[in-house]
């Protein structure tokens, strides 16, 4: 299953991130599917996840973000940070 993901470590490579995008034959959006394991153990920490998104990053503290499609309603957002708007927020521990 992991060869047809991309991957990205964590900041600090305790994680890692799998992650693919394939089109959506009825809407310009992207599905991307995604999960995350332990980088010594290969521990499933995150199950896997499908979403329409336009990116997933990670930020420097081992949380994921992921930027959804736009016509895709927030679901996840830290409402007192405008900055954060329109960004899903995952942490990984």
């Amino acid at each position: 299953m992991e060869n047809k993901y991309s991957r990205k470590l964590s900041p600090d490579n305790r994680f890692i991130l799998f992650y693919q995008f394939e089109d959506n034959p009825l809407d310009p959006g992207r599905w991307l599917t995604y999960y995350v394991t332990e980088a010594k153990t290969n521990i499933l920490k995150k199950n896997e996840t499908r979403i329409l998104a336009d990116s997933i990053y990670w930020r420097s503290d081992n949380v994921l973000v992921i930027i959804p499609y736009r016509k895709v309603m927030k679901t996840e957002i830290e409402v007192d940070d405008k900055e954060n708007d329109n960004k899903i927020l995952i942490p990984i521990k």
